[in-house]
C-alpha cells in the first residue's frame, strides 16, 4: 500500500507519521475523539473506516523541569 503521503507529493521525512489500524494495516488520519485527562494526558480514540475497529491511545507530556 502507496503512502498517502507520497500521493501529496509529500516525501514524510519531516512529518509525523498517520497512524496505522492495529486490525487491518489501513491509514487513520485523525482521532474520532480526544479527551483532556490532566494537564499532561491527552486521551484519543480512533476509528478505522475500513474495517470498523477502534482503540485508544493516550499522549502523555512532560516538563523540562520533570525530565
Amino acid at each position: 500500500m502507496d503512502s498517502p503521503l507520497n500521493d501529496l507529493g509529500i516525501d514524510g521525512s519531516d512529518v509525523k507519521p498517520l497512524h496505522l489500524c492495529p486490525n487491518c494495516n489501513a491509514y487513520i488520519i485523525a482521532a474520532t475523539w480526544s479527551e483532556c485527562v490532566n494537564d499532561r494526558c491527552v486521551r484519543n480514540v480512533w476509528s478505522c473506516d475500513v474495517c470498523g475497529f477502534e482503540f485508544e491511545t493516550a499522549a502523555k507530556s512532560f516538563s523540562e523541569a520533570g525530565i
